[in-house]
């Protein structure tokens, strides 16, 4: 739901459609995730949404930019793993951990 929520905003910002916006989650068919994060990597999309499925595994040059929703419900290791996802060419690499800022604390 919670993908089909940034998709549908995704949409409202960019009308003309001049985004292409694919989805990657573990709940998909058997290979369904495997095969639309492919066709990001080939470049037929320009954002790929998706769960931490792409934790490991996914090595794709040209992306540089990751935003992670909801950064304070993942372990360190896990935000390290995700993190090191983009920035894997020549490109700076950016990574943004967006987070509910009552669930942060002092500490």
């Amino acid at each position: 739901a919670q993908l089909d929520e940034a998709e549908a905003m995704i949409s409202k910002l960019f009308p003309d459609g001049d985004v292409r916006v694919i989805q990657a989650h573990g709940r998909m068919a058997r290979g369904a995730a495997e095969e639309n994060v492919a066709s990001f990597a080939e470049g037929n999309y320009d954002i790929l949404l998706a769960t931490t499925v792409i934790e490991n595994g996914v090595d794709i040059p040209s992306v540089n930019t990751i935003l992670i929703q909801n950064a304070q419900a993942f372990g360190m290791s896990t935000l390290y793993q995700l993190r090191g996802r983009v920035g894997r060419s020549s490109l700076q690499g950016f990574a943004y951990f967006l987070h509910k800022e009552e669930a942060i604390t002092e500490q």
